[in-house]
């Protein structure tokens, strides 16, 4: 028995249909795969980052204890307040920033640090006490230099992207930023995903662990909220003494007013760090201790400075000033 030309052609309608579908399915399934993956999100992490390589920011951070009650004396840190400039263009880089705190005794010390590298020589300068000056023979980097990834992150004075420290602690320490040493090891994974504030996110746990143990126990945990489009920004972050508490946060981190600086690509106007009690977490007190603000006051993408602008670094009459090669001091003076 035949198949009438109607019933012929309806069969190869439905097989038209059928690799239609199976053809929109794979070209789904490539879509959604960078976050499949931590292996994939961190390719498409990399690439978010570098649309900030060449940047020019001015911010301002405000640091505020939330007690009129020192915790450990009169010397603890009560407030501060800095402004700062980072400036990344190619393969140079600039931080300054310059401001001042006050301690619980009513003590005000001036702030003033400053790191240029000009692709060849780093020149730096910071005030403790007296003026310390380093000139180094190769790059040397500043943790409070200012990443718009990075915020979440701040507290652990890293200068590694935030791909390179989701890649693992043996990436962190082989990268060229990475540090000497740390006082934990660490492993990330995804963790599905979530939607914060309209905004699509990659749901991504970070776990601590004592240096050399088995990596069965962890003494701290990190959630990252990373918005799929907004360059991956993580735009809310927990983290967890899980001696303390494992449900109750020890600090989060928030991003306030996304803007879009051009076609695709984001910033946070401000970004919020508040810190808990730690000892009345295990009581189940959650009480914020402290809170630290990073306003965004000016942003640029095409900054064109000329080399001087990345040497420049003027070292102030009394300045102790050594000169470093590798990690060697092969000279030292006193500015004149």
């Amino acid at each position: 028995m035949h198949a009438s030309p109607s019933r012929r052609l309806s069969l190869a309608f439905a097989a038209l249909l059928a690799a239609l579908a199976a053809l929109s399915l794979g070209n789904r399934s490539e879509a959604e795969e960078p976050v499949d993956s931590l292996t994939s999100l961190l390719s498409e992490l990399r690439k978010s980052e570098a649309l900030y390589l060449n940047l020019d920011v001015r911010w301002r951070t405000q640091y505020s204890h939330l007690s009129d009650l020192s915790p450990f004396g009169d010397t603890v840190l009560k407030s501060g307040s800095y402004e700062g400039r980072t400036v990344q263009q190619g393969n140079m880089h600039r931080v300054e920033f310059r401001g001042q705190y006050v301690t619980f005794g009513g003590k005000v010390a001036p702030v003033h640090r400053v790191t240029a590298f000009d692709g060849a020589e780093t020149r730096s300068l910071e005030d403790r006490l007296t003026y310390i000056a380093n000139i180094v023979d190769h790059a040397r980097y500043d943790s409070n230099s200012l990443d718009f990834h990075m915020f979440p992150l701040r507290t652990r004075h890293l200068c590694v992207p935030l791909s390179t420290w989701l890649a693992g602690h043996e990436a962190t320490m082989a990268h060229p930023r990475g540090p000497k040493r740390l006082d934990s090891e660490h492993v990330a994974w995804l963790d599905g995903r979530e939607r914060i504030e309209g905004l699509e996110c990659c749901r991504i746990v970070i776990e601590y662990f004592r240096p050399g143990s088995d990596r069965t126990s962890p003494t701290d945990r990190r959630v990252l909220w990373l918005a799929i489009d907004r360059n991956y920004l993580p735009i809310r972050a927990q983290g967890y003494n899980l001696f303390k508490s494992s449900t109750l946060p020890v600090e989060s981190t928030s991003y306030q007013e996304l803007r879009e600086l051009q076609h695709g690509v984001w910033y946070p106007a401000q970004v919020t760090h508040v810190g808990y009690d730690e000892q009345r977490l295990s009581q189940n007190d959650h009480q914020a201790a402290h809170r630290t603000v990073h306003t965004i006051k000016g942003v640029s993408l095409n900054p064109g400075f000329e080399v001087g602008f990345f040497q420049e670094v003027a070292f102030p009459a009394g300045a102790m000033v050594y000169r470093v090669s590798g990690e060697k001091i092969v000279e030292s003076f006193r500015q004149e």
